[in-house]
């Protein structure tokens, strides 16, 4: 059973394919959905007792995702991999979210979830990788016949998403400090946020912090919450018709001298240049 905010269900964009209903009885794999969509943020989706493996690919934006007992904040650029349950996804970024997903049920998977190490929320970095991707796409395409007429090509293609998934689980999945760490910065990006507070947070050292964060994300701390305070701000500005000065306060700047400069270092052109292009349309 499914609920959301139907509030806001009127402004979600995308395509999202049910080739499931049309599965045989005995099919041991099944994808219930595959497809793209786009949230505004504050929009959220509730599962109660989820029969899939329900793999969501964040490309912008965060979402929050809460699984039984568990809840994580998934960045963009990351997947999480949610096994069957009780599940809330939430769009939580300022202006819309983007994400791909893919659900996968039937006997074969459900019934070795713990076996292939997927029976746990991960949030894995890089998922969307060319090799997934590709899987991700053809099966969306054959999902477009309703029919299904090469189930077993259908099956086997959700038999190695499966295969990869368990494997990236192993070999890729975000350290929890790493995670816990990501949550805190998406959450309090517009604040005065110093290495120090993260680290309080999360308990850990600053040389620890920032390993992590070379390790698994191939940047520090700071740089991630920039990428974050600029991305909001060029959503701010191309969507809403703030001042610069308030949009810099509303991104974590106390000095909007300091912010203009930051956000011509990122985007090449100070606030006002890029708001003019964006009106221009150039």
């Amino acid at each position: 059973m499914s609920c959301n905010n139907k509030k806001l269900t009127g402004l979600i964009t995308g395509n999202t394919l049910r080739p499931g209903v049309f599965a045989s009885k005995g099919s041991l794999l099944v994808c219930g959905f595959v497809g793209a969509c786009s949230w505004p943020s504050g929009y959220w989706i509730s599962h109660t007792q989820f029969q899939y493996l329900d793999i969501q690919l964040i490309s912008e934006g965060s979402v929050s995702v809460s699984h039984n007992d568990r809840s994580v904040q998934v960045p963009a650029g990351s997947g999480v991999i949610i096994p069957p349950g009780n599940t809330v996804l939430k769009a939580v970024s300022p202006g819309f979210i983007r994400k791909k997903h893919i659900g996968i049920g039937g006997p074969l998977c459900l019934h070795n979830l713990g076996a292939m190490n997927l029976d746990q929320m991960t949030v894995v970095p890089d998922l969307a990788d060319e090799v997934f991707m590709a899987y991700f796409d053809q099966i969306f395409d054959m999902a477009n016949d309703n029919q299904l007429r090469c189930s077993r090509d259908f099956s086997a293609l959700l038999f190695k998403m499966l295969l990869l998934l368990s494997e990236k689980v192993q070999n890729r999945a975000y350290p929890a400090l790493l995670t816990s760490a990501v949550a805190f910065i998406e959450a309090h990006f517009m604040e005065d946020l110093t290495v120090e507070n993260i680290c309080r947070y999360c308990r850990c050292s600053k040389t620890t912090l920032q390993q992590l964060f070379r390790k698994h994300l191939d940047k520090t701390p700071i740089q991630y919450l920039t990428d974050i305070r600029m991305r909001v701000a060029g959503q701010l500005i191309h969507e809403k018709n703030y001042p610069i000065k308030e949009i810099a306060f509303m991104c974590g700047f106390n000095n909007p001298l300091y912010f203009s400069n930051v956000f011509n270092k990122y985007f090449g052109c100070y606030p006002r240049e890029y708001r003019k292009k964006e009106t221009d349309g150039i």
